[in-house]
């Protein structure tokens, strides 16, 4: 019995005496020991969006929107068909966009284009904004008359979206905001004078679309 007592003391300060002299072991400092573990290779990871802290890149939008709301008193909701394209870089778009849209009369607004891009692991938030100038394509009167002529003023809007990637530079997208319009047209009267009508349009804009 002794004889068991006597080895198994020897093997416990053999033990500590181990722990305190084994390479890398900080037993004395206070913190706990660990044994050594070989370095795992790192995983590669596969991403399906570019990540904002590389180069920037051409990018185009493609949409098919649609604008409900007033025209002054007339309710009507046209289909409006759109394209931007620019320089996305570390989440920020920056380009110029055009569209064309069956207003009576049919409008083509050019403007320029910004979006603010969130992080996000796959849906990506957005913010947008517009300011432009619409054109009048597809004739230029409201009244077919001789004397008319209708022309487009500002465009401008302001919304937000989310953007679901696809690819590596591919995203489908979806947005909502408010837009803003106004035209001007112009007619002479039964006494030949020259009279200005302007209109205001106040919609909202839903678009669907995907960019590259």
């Amino acid at each position: 019995m002794r004889s068991f007592i006597f080895f198994r003391r020897i093997f416990f300060k053999a033990g500590v005496l181990l722990l305190l002299v084994w390479p890398g072991s900080s037993l004395l400092a206070g913190e706990p020991f660990l044994f050594p573990y070989p370095n795992k290779p790192a995983q590669n990871r596969v991403t399906t969006q570019m990540s904002d802290t590389s180069r920037g890149y051409y990018k185009v939008f493609f949409s098919l929107g649609f604008l409900p709301g007033s025209m002054e008193v007339v309710q009507t909701t046209p289909i409006s068909l759109g394209m931007s394209h620019g320089y996305y870089n570390k989440g920020v778009f920056t380009g110029i966009g055009m569209a064309v849209e069956n207003f009576q009369p049919a409008f083509f607004p050019v403007f320029g284009d910004v979006r603010f891009y969130l992080r996000g692991k796959r849906c990506r938030p957005y913010a947008r904004g517009i300011l432009g100038k619409n054109f009048v394509v597809g004739g230029s009167s409201l009244y077919n008359r001789e004397d008319e002529k209708v022309r487009g003023k500002i465009v401008a809007g302001v919304g937000g979206g989310i953007s679901y990637p696809a690819g590596q530079r591919t995203a489908l997208f979806f947005y909502l905001g408010y837009r803003y319009m106004r035209y001007t047209d112009t007619y002479d009267d039964h006494l030949h004078n020259p009279v200005v009508e302007e209109y205001r349009f106040n919609r909202l804009e839903f678009r669907l679309g995907i960019s590259f």
